[in-house]
């Protein structure tokens, strides 16, 4: 196997080094961060594997005009940005989805031919959400050649207007998620028992870009959600471009696939008892003694943090024997790198704590990156919360749940408890309550969107749009200088995106 290139770098790090001997522990915590390699470190990084990608594009009278014009411009950026070995595909969403062109080699001379396509399409008629994404799994679904990665992007500013939901207020958010989610195929929307089966299928991930504010932001983050995609949300058109640029950034740069991190109770009497993985599939099993959490891909640069719960047992300590090395965990990961193609298996080296019988509870000292990875699991419930109660109608309550958290950052902020980091969650949570002052705002003006793409960005630990905060940009807020998760090819594909718009 070659090994002349760079692998996945697992980090470790349990929420203190000394624990009582003579007492149990509940939910002792481990953080595990990965870290996927950067594409500047391969040999060869021109080398990546190419993709295969389907482009679902809102052709809907209610993009008429300028906002048309924009779109498309975006998606011209895109096309230009392929190389000779990835393959692209449209769908328009239109009231009859149709395939524009099937999967294309986007050689230069393809390039133009699809870009002709481009400038020639004309808005009208309804929007079928349920048909675009149908005929977008269709075109990955009978591929004879597959490329390595394959995926979806979504791009809409409308609602779907075939197929007829009611959408009544004072109930949970779940029940307002449209019916044409059910028609939807397996590959870019399993349900529970369909992702975790034996007959898993293969999904392709669907990258949903709701424009404006008249689209449906629930609908779009449960598709992106379920899939293994992301959903952002983009205050205005002329934004799009940047947007997708940043999203194309991460795609073009994937390092890793099918990565899934193994944690084993290292010692006896040690279980792991929960997992907080985010979005990411978990599980755990052997009684305790083995947890799992599967990745479906990671882009070049990009971390991802995981706490791990563990149930540490009393030690007897015989003798003279005042201290006592323990191992909590081994740790490995198995993926297949992106690049070279091959299988890989990553061994971390164990995780020891110590069990001293003379134990000083005042030398506890709390980790600072753990600290700061629950100030982002805090602020991911804090936020789902408060959508749950919007949704159910109580904005009130959920305007309360809100001031409660910003008031603690604000407070935090003013001893200098802050970092850069827990900054940018301020900043997002002054944002989110900017946007819910009234209803009005809440369901019009991007109140509901902004909530839904932050949560997709904190569950994933992966850079969304958020308004007019486009990821590989600096931060809008004067207290935030950087996106959350941005990568360095999102920022190279960003700045792109800006010089071609300075240049028009």
């Amino acid at each position: 196997m070659n090994i002349d290139f760079p692998k996945i770098k697992i980090n470790a790090v349990p929420e203190i080094k000394d624990v009582d001997s003579t007492t149990s522990r509940s939910r002792f915590q481990l953080l595990v961060k990965l870290n996927a390699p950067s594409m500047s470190n391969y040999a060869r990084p021109r080398n990546r594997a190419p993709i295969d990608l389907v482009v679902v594009l809102d052709t809907s009278h209610g993009m008429r005009g300028s906002k048309f014009d924009e779109m498309k411009r975006g998606v011209v950026f895109l096309i230009e940005n392929l190389w000779p070995d990835d393959r692209l595909s449209m769908v328009s969403l239109s009231p009859d989805p149709r395939k524009m062109f099937p999967l294309l080699k986007m050689t230069e001379t393809r390039q133009q031919e699809v870009k002709r396509i481009v400038d020639s399409l004309v808005a009208g008629g309804s929007t079928n959400v349920a048909g675009g994404l149908l005929k977008a799994a269709e075109v990955l679904d009978e591929r004879v050649h597959k490329n390595i990665y394959s995926c979806i992007i979504f791009l809409s500013g409308s609602r779907d207007n075939c197929y007829c939901t009611a959408q009544p207020r004072g109930v949970a958010e779940q029940s307002h998620l449209p019916d044409y989610l059910n028609a939807l195929p397996p590959s870019i929307y399993p349900r529970k028992e369909e992702k975790n089966g034996e007959l898993r299928r293969t999904i392709f991930p669907v990258y949903t870009f709701g424009i404006a504010s008249y689209h449906d932001p629930r609908a779009l983050r449960v598709i992106a959600d379920a899939s293994g995609g992301t959903y952002s949300f983009i205050d205005s058109f002329d934004l799009v471009q940047d947007a997708l640029a940043s999203c194309l950034g991460g795609i073009l740069s994937l390092v890793a696939q099918n990565v899934n991190l193994i944690v084993d109770a290292a010692s006896p009497g040690i279980k792991i008892q929960a997992i907080n993985s985010g979005i990411y599939d978990h599980s755990i099993t052997c009684n305790g003694c083995r947890g799992k959490i599967e990745i479906p891909d990671l882009y070049s640069d990009e971390e991802k943090y995981f706490l791990i719960y563990f149930t540490l047992p009393k030690l007897v300590i015989r003798g003279s024997e005042s201290d006592r090395a323990t191992y909590l965990a081994e740790i490995k990961c198995i993926y297949v790198d992106g690049v070279m193609k091959e299988h890989i298996m990553i061994e971390h080296a164990r995780v020891d704590i110590h069990r001293p019988i003379y134990f000083n509870p005042m030398l506890e000292s709390e980790n600072f990156e753990i600290r700061r990875q629950m100030e982002r699991l805090r602020v991911e419930e804090t936020i789902a919360k408060t959508i749950h109660v919007a949704e159910a109608g109580n904005l009130q309550k959920a305007q309360e749940i809100l001031s409660t958290c910003v008031l603690r950052f604000s407070r935090l902020k003013e001893m200098g408890n802050l970092d850069e980091v827990t900054l940018w969650l301020f900043g997002e949570m002054l944002e989110i309550e900017g946007r819910m002052k009234n209803q009005r705002m809440y369901e019009m003006k991007g109140g509901r969107a902004y909530a839904l793409a932050t949560l997709s960005l904190l569950g994933h630990q992966r850079a969304t749009t958020r308004g007019d905060r486009v990821p590989g940009e600096e931060g809008t807020s004067e207290s935030v200088s950087f996106e959350l998760f941005s990568t360095t090819n999102m920022v190279k594909m960003v700045t792109k995106s800006r010089k071609v718009e300075e240049a028009l």
